[in-house]
């Protein structure tokens, strides 16, 4: 893929890698508990999984606890990497010390709510956590022993395939559910073609879709090769308007028009750079 050769693609991806390790304490719940060593670790463990196929999987039975697995394939050095430097990253945020598993190639941290146990399965180091008898962590096992991948995957060569039960998905995360009481599921890939990255999202509402749906009026005048990325969306105008996030901020009072004709559309780009010291990473 042509677009992972660039020297900005690989710049960008070092900057986002050493921007996360560094800034732990912004979004990795008792990251301000890592010191410049066990920053220095989740550094390379995040590379890994850029660079490794990976499967995370998380699941919340009725009346139960949320249980979650992550696997990823490694070779031996990387997996003895993972087997000592994850513990360094867990130990401080949790506030357990790992204990040794040499039977399974692993060890076990057990905390107040959960236990987190890696354990090595053929070319997979895998990780689960949830409640002492964790039996969707025994499930995803059993898959690898038996068809060598913890997953069955809708294409061959997708660099990214998620499927997401938003409502679940908000409970887990503690979101609020008013945000996301209009969908039902989320299925997303990304892949490339050899010379384009391609998205594909397919959105299930959790009731018919009812708002009026305006014919298509694009910029055609405005738009000019070569395009980084374009977006149009039609038809959201009154779920946007119901959504507090939305109806709060500044976008909701200055939409941002496509054309002269009453159709809009809103053409959005976050950018928040994180001001940090930046410490020397192996290359």
């Amino acid at each position: 893929m042509r677009i992972w050769n660039l020297s900005q693609t690989a710049g960008l991806e070092r900057q986002t890698l050493v921007k996360l390790a560094t800034t732990s304490d912004q979004w990795l719940p008792g990251g301000t508990n890592l010191d410049t060593d066990a920053r220095s670790r989740l550094w390379w463990l995040l590379n890994d999984m850029v660079q490794e196929e990976c499967y995370f999987q998380i699941r919340q039975p009725t009346n139960g606890n949320s249980e979650s697995f992550f696997a990823i394939r490694l070779n031996e050095a990387q997996a003895d990497q993972w087997l000592t430097n994850l513990p360094v990253v867990l130990e401080p945020l949790t506030g357990a010390h790992a204990v040794a598993n040499p039977e399974q190639h692993g060890w076990s941290v057990k905390t107040a709510d959960n236990l987190i146990e890696l354990t090595r399965v053929g070319d997979w180091t895998v990780i689960g956590v949830g409640p002492q008898n964790n039996l969707f962590s025994g499930e995803i096992t059993t898959r690898i022993r038996r068809d060598g991948v913890p997953f069955i995957s809708a294409g061959t060569n997708l660099w990214l395939e998620a499927s997401l039960d938003l409502p679940r998905a908000a409970k887990i995360f503690h979101i609020s559910a008013g945000n996301v009481s209009a969908f039902d599921h989320l299925n997303l890939t990304l892949t490339g073609d050899g010379g384009n990255v391609i998205t594909r999202a397919k959105l299930t509402f959790s009731k018919p879709f009812s708002a009026p749906l305006e014919s298509w009026r694009l910029p055609v005048d405005l738009m000019h090769e070569p395009l980084a990325g374009f977006t149009a969306v039609r038809g959201l105008q009154s779920w946007l308007a119901a959504w507090p996030p939305w109806h709060d901020s500044q976008l909701a009072r200055r939409p941002i028009n496509f054309s002269s004709g009453r159709s809009r559309a809103a053409l959005i780009k976050f950018i928040s750079p994180l001001r940090c010291p930046v410490p020397k990473f192996p290359p």
